[in-house]
């Protein structure tokens, strides 16, 4: 193997420097013409910011202004990134040949991406898929298919993976511990009672998430705070920042997982069926919009797992209801509101969707589905947001109208019909559990009309549900006839009023004037532990 002086080795290594350099500046330059783009679009958006302070990272990392006469300043190469940002917040037109520039952008960054990896290890392993993450995005906006694009970002993804295999995760491996259908794969513990776990679903829409959990009066676990992630390194890298950073900011230590035979069961349900007998009262099935409560200041809803959403609009309409009064009468001053994020996952024209968003327990938007339907009113209607929409452009305007008209029209009508079919199973299945109570198991003959009865509506309902997530509204069916004929001197459950009806009329709370409300629908992206 040869050997080298310093001065030689600086003098073999200068050519390969100067390429690096030369590559690095036509990156800094394409960056400019993508944040040019973003602006746009949307003059203020903070990717803005975080393409700008990647470009002065490069700029320092590279030393561009060291280096003679193929180096730029390196103000000057941050004033031309500027004044691209500037022209198209100005109006101007964006111009640049994305073709060309799109080859640069990938390799300057995966050439930092592989710097980071050498430099920094371990510290920088989320800047390193945040390079991957803003390659893949780059090529997307630029239309740039390459199988290199996918060689490039696979080979930061897998030293990180690398990098993950080394490191002894915080706390203990977890088994037989679910939440919300997620299977807890890792957890600590902590001293003060409170721990972080990172928990795995193959088959939800973001498979990985990490939660901040503690150990309630009764020993049982509650969960909240959830950060969810599409990939496993992410979730781990998130779950040890979350532990760590914890430790160090609370100087608290590990303390033993605890490990109750409670726990080593199947998950939790938050409305179980009676064991006493075969039929439930309340029947948690896949085929009805299903809510998950992933963050609540609010008691009762912490810790919450899943929940039909029939169901979901009495426990947020009695929250909110409840927390009003008692905010009014403790004479407390200041924002009375609890925020609550939630996912709805349902199935509509036969494919499975998810609505995500956040109600303020105490904000008078009773129900759920009516804060839903609000949230898209406001903001179709209202005139700030709307000029907000037009000056990003008539594209952006008409996508997020259409989104807003989709709500109001076609996706809380269904809800509503989800929930009084819902309303209504659970209502013949709780009577027709009465019956057999009562009966000691052995109905008479004089209730098996009312049995039929319940039977074929709780039939109806069922098949009603299915055809509901297929083909909408106008693939419903009357119920049976003979049903009604066989019930002359009873009402009928299609003529009792639907959930809301009776949640509504129960209301008595004034609502608070929906100009007075912030922007409420947007998830968390960045929440402590």
């Amino acid at each position: 193997m040869p050997t080298y002086t310093l001065d030689e080795l600086i003098k073999k290594m200068e050519p390969q420097a100067q390429r690096d350099m030369a590559l690095i500046r036509r990156c800094v330059d394409g960056l400019g013409l993508y944040a040019a783009g973003i602006a746009a679009n949307d003059r203020y958006s903070k990717k803005i910011d975080e393409m700008r302070k990647l470009a002065e990272n490069l700029v320092g990392y590279w030393g561009l202004d060291d280096y003679g006469a193929n180096a730029k300043a390196s103000e000057e190469i941050l004033e031309a990134f500027d004044e691209k940002v500037w022209e198209a917040r100005s109006g101007g037109a964006v111009t640049g040949d994305v073709f060309q520039t799109a080859p640069n952008v990938i390799y300057g960054l995966h050439r930092y991406g592989m710097e980071m990896v050498v430099s920094q290890g371990e510290d920088a392993m989320g800047e390193i898929l945040d390079m991957s993450d803003l390659m893949k995005d780059i090529a997307q906006e630029w239309d740039f298919e390459s199988d290199i694009l996918d060689n490039l970002t696979a080979r930061l993804e897998a030293e990180v993976r690398k990098m993950l295999d080394g490191i002894t995760l915080p706390g203990q491996p977890v088994s037989g511990v679910a939440n919300a259908g997620y299977a807890i794969e890792q957890g600590v513990m902590f001293e003060n009672g409170l721990g972080v776990v990172l928990a795995h679903h193959p088959d939800a829409a973001s498979p990985f998430v990490t939660w901040r959990f503690g150990i309630d009066d009764e020993g049982g676990r509650w969960y909240e705070w959830g950060n969810y992630f599409s990939t496993e390194s992410r979730a781990k890298i998130d779950y040890i920042n979350r532990a760590t950073e914890y430790m160090e900011r609370y100087s608290v230590k590990e303390a033993p997982f605890p490990t109750a035979d409670a726990e080593v069961a199947a998950e939790i349900q938050s409305f179980p069926m009676p064991e006493s007998c075969n039929i439930p009262v309340q029947v948690l099935t896949e085929s009805q919009p299903l809510v998950t409560v992933t963050f609540s200041e609010h008691d009762q809803l912490r810790g919450v797992t899943k929940m039909p959403l029939y169901l979901a609009n009495t426990l947020f309409f009695e929250a909110d209801e409840k927390h009003q009064a008692d905010f009014i009468q403790s004479g407390r001053t200041g924002s009375p509101y609890l925020k609550t994020d939630f996912r709805i996952d349902y199935t509509i024209n036969g494919k499975p969707e998810s609505y995500s968003g956040r109600y303020d327990v105490g904000d008078g938007d009773q129900t759920l589905t009516e804060h839903i339907l609000g949230h898209a009113e406001y903001y179709r209607n209202e005139e700030g947001h709307q000029q907000y929409l037009a000056g990003k452009g008539a594209g952006e305007l008409e996508s997020a109208n259409a989104r807003y008209d989709f709500v109001i029209n076609e996706l809380v009508p269904f809800f509503d019909k989800h929930c009084d079919i819902s309303k209504d199973e659970a209502a013949a299945l709780s009577e027709a559990m009465g019956i057999y109570d009562a009966a000691a198991g052995q109905p008479s003959e004089a209730d098996a009309p009312r049995i039929a009865y319940l039977d074929s509506v709780a039939e109806y309902c069922r098949q009603s549900r299915a055809a509901l997530n297929n083909t909408g509204l106008d693939g419903l069916t009357e119920p049976p006839r003979f049903v009604a004929a066989a019930m002359k001197d009873k009402p009928g459950l299609d003529e009792k009023p639907s959930v809301l009806e009776k949640i509504r009329a129960a209301q008595n709370v004034p609502k608070q004037p929906r100009e007075q409300k912030p922007e409420r629908d947007k998830k968390k992206t960045d929440q402590e532990l």
